[in-house]
């Protein structure tokens, strides 16, 4: 958990005047500190770790620089992840809008015509990122990865599939193995 004190402690000066930062950096800051976070795990009682990721390469190095231990990997955007936007004009007005593929959006009366599909990958993500690591992590540790830098599908329909933002994993020593067992892909349809 985050202590308050320990934060304002380590940010003192010599002369016990509290070092000013500019709001963001102050943020930033404090979810460095905050990072630290542990959860219940109801199957266990034990507590499982929270695990946050750093995207970039100034986070990351700032986290390293401040003594910290984390798991670098680089930011590999899956094939199967997509989802399709559907251009429409107004036959009136000549204007094209773009909406989400959907039965809506291809549902328009005589007013309108699709004049373009287009597919691609919904997200946008630093080339690296890195899994925060907490000092005492052990190998078979249960964890959650609040914020995936792998992709897996998380959610399908018919016009896009969409990434996992976060899953339970365990801890072996080098990498985490997600588990894909703590969740199912979610399907819709209509």
């Amino acid at each position: 958990m985050f202590n308050l004190w320990l934060f304002i402690k380590k940010h003192l000066s010599k002369d016990k005047t509290l070092t000013v930062f500019p709001q963001e950096e102050k943020l930033r800051l404090l979810a460095i500190e905050a990072r630290k976070e542990r959860q219940i795990d109801k199957g266990t009682k034990r507590y499982i770790y929270v695990i946050k990721t750093l995207r970039g390469e100034e986070e990351i190095a700032e986290a390293i620089n401040a003594g910290r231990k984390v798991l670098k990997e680089e930011v590999k955007p899956l094939d199967d992840i997509q989802v399709t936007d559907l251009h429409i004009k107004n036959k009136k007005t000549g204007n094209i809008t773009i909406e989400a593929y959907s039965f809506h959006s291809i549902a328009y009366d005589d007013g309108y015509k699709p004049v373009k599909k287009v597919t691609y990958y919904p997200y946008k993500f630093p080339t690296t990122a890195a899994y925060l690591l907490p000092d005492d992590l052990e190998a078979g540790d249960r964890v959650i990865l609040d914020d995936l830098i792998e992709d897996i599908v998380g959610a399908s329909h018919p016009w896009g599939r969409y990434r996992l933002d976060s899953a339970e994993a365990t801890w072996n020593g080098e990498r985490f193995i997600v588990d894909d067992k703590s969740y199912d892909t979610h399907i819709t349809f209509g």
